[in-house]
Order: structure tokens, then sequence, then C-alpha cells
């Protein structure tokens, strides 16, 4: 009895090996690059209290690298949550071969892992990534269009402008997802323990009702 057809990536095999690739290369780039990004600045910064001056690009001057800074934040966030899944996955993997292999009781699986506590925080995790990415994407792309196309306008991002933007931003983008998290909450908890389903699974909340609603 193949029990990891019963967990996170059901038998979608082919999901293991993928999850695992991004969350071992992503999470540790990520992380290296907010460090750095943040060294740097601090770096100059103590070069500045101590008057020696820095030609150096950071995120504390260029709006530009603060908007990607963010923007390398929220793919953070889309790594933890492949990472979550991918851990998960071996979790439930041998806790439904210790639960059920003994009693071989397989026709009364239940499907634990999509109404967990661990599945609502990868499915924030996931969806505030998806959102402030976009969001940021669109930031970048409209400041790189007046500084391109519109050289001397002075309607350029300031740092004070980018800042702005991605505070409401992230505000914005928290307070959706967890209010919409706490809605899809609703509609899973109606669910059948013995669903199987790989949107449940993969915590992006309930596909099937989600697309019956917008046709």
């Amino acid at each position: 009895m193949n029990f990891s057809h019963y967990s996170v990536f059901l038998d979608v095999d082919l999901g293991r090996p993928f999850a695992w690739s991004i969350a071992i290369i992503a999470l540790p780039l990520n992380i290296f690059i907010i460090c750095f990004m943040l060294w740097e600045s601090s770096c100059i910064r103590c070069c500045q209290s101590k008057r020696q001056p820095s030609s150096t690009v950071h995120i504390l001057k260029s709006p530009s690298l603060w908007l990607l800074f963010n923007l390398f934040i929220s793919d953070l966030f889309g790594s933890i949550y492949i990472l979550i899944l991918a851990i998960s996955d071996v979790y439930y993997t041998h806790y439904y071969q210790a639960k059920y292999e003994v009693n071989n009781t397989y026709l009364h699986i239940q499907n634990v892992w999509f109404t967990s506590s661990t599945c609502i925080v990868a499915q924030i995790m996931g969806r505030i990534s998806i959102l402030m990415a976009a969001t940021f994407t669109l930031f970048v792309a409209i400041d790189r269009l007046i500084l391109i196309v519109y050289p001397h306008s002075k309607r350029k991002f300031t740092l004070k402008t980018s800042r702005i933007l991605s505070v409401i931003g992230w505000i914005f983008g928290l307070v959706f997802v967890i209010g919409v998290a706490i809605f899809d909450q609703y509609t899973i908890r109606l669910k059948s323990p013995y669903t199987f389903d790989f949107y449940l699974n993969l915590c992006i909340g309930d596909f099937a009702t989600n697309v019956h609603r917008i046709l």
C-alpha cells in the first residue's frame, strides 16, 4: 500500500521532487539575497555615520532597489509555502502508514491535512506570496517605465513613495489574504473528512467551489 498517495501531493509523484528542488534552491537564495541587501545597507549607513562618502546604491537610497527588496521578501514567503508542503507530505505519509497499515482500514482513511492549522498557514503564505509578487512586479514595471520612457518626468518614484506603496501593499495584502483564508475555512469545514482533492491538499482553498462562484 502506497500511503504517499494519501499525503499532500496525492498520486502526483512528480510534485514531490519538484517541491523539494524549489525549497532547497529558492529558500537559501532568497534568504541570502535579503540578508546581503540588509548587510550592505547597514555597512553603508555605518560608513555615513563615520562621515566616509559612499557612492554605492542600496535599498535605503534607491526606490527601485527598495521595491525589489520587497519582491524578494514575497518570493521568500512562496519558498516557505513550498517547504511546508514538502515537509508535510513526508510527515503525513508516515502518519497514515503508522495509523492505518496495522488495522488495514484503507477505505476509512481520513484526510486530516487540509483542515490542519499547518495547511492554513501554508495557504496564507502561498497567497500572500502570489499577491505581493504580482503587486511589487507591477510597481517595479511602472518605475522602470517612467525611468526609461519618461526620464525627465517629475513623477518618478522617490524612496518615500516606494516605502508608502510598500506599506499600503503589505497591509492590504495581509488583510485580504487572511480574510479570504478565514472565509475559505467555512466551506472547507463542510467537506467530508474522506475528501482527497489535489487543490485542497495544496492549501489554495476550495478551487472547484471558487470557480463555480466566478462562473
